[in-house]
């Protein structure tokens, strides 16, 4: 199970969940001096994917699903169909994501700065592409092995 690649590009995808979780993914930098400090320093303001809920359930069932998706290997076509939807559903957090960036940027007047933490959702979206690709070659290869029985 753990031996195919494609369970390894769904184990990196839910790494890659877990990790965005805790990293910081842009910063606001402030445009004018109102949003500055006392002492004279810029308040910059670093968000996590914590800091919008539907950001963070959209993470949270992009893992789960590559994690249920591991343990499906018998089942190829409910793996393929689960992996799809992670998919589906991490096209949406990447939209999401840089709305919310630029929504905040015209809300509080500042630059949106993004940071590494906002790479991590398209290698996430990489890894599930290149998982269907090999479940569906798998599946391929199970199927001629059958026509040859």
């Amino acid at each position: 199970m753990i031996q195919r690649v494609q369970s390894l590009f769904l184990l990196g995808a839910v790494i890659l969940c877990v990790i965005l979780m805790y990293v910081p993914i842009y910063e606001l930098v402030p445009l004018n001096d109102s949003m500055t400090l006392a002492a004279g320093q810029a308040a910059n303001t670093k968000f996590t994917i914590f800091n919008s809920a539907i950001l963070a359930i959209m993470n949270g069932a992009i893992g789960v699903l590559a994690l249920i998706s591991i343990f499906m290997y018998k089942n190829r076509n409910l793996q393929i169909r689960a992996t799809n939807l992670a998919l589906l559903i991490n096209c949406g957090l990447i939209g999401l994501l840089f709305f919310s960036a630029d929504s905040m940027s015209t809300t509080f007047q500042s630059k949106v700065h993004y940071l590494y933490g906002s790479y991590l959702p398209v290698i996430i979206a990489i890894f599930l592409f290149l998982a269907i690709r090999f479940i569906k070659r798998d599946d391929a290869l199970v199927r001629s092995a059958d026509r040859l029985r």
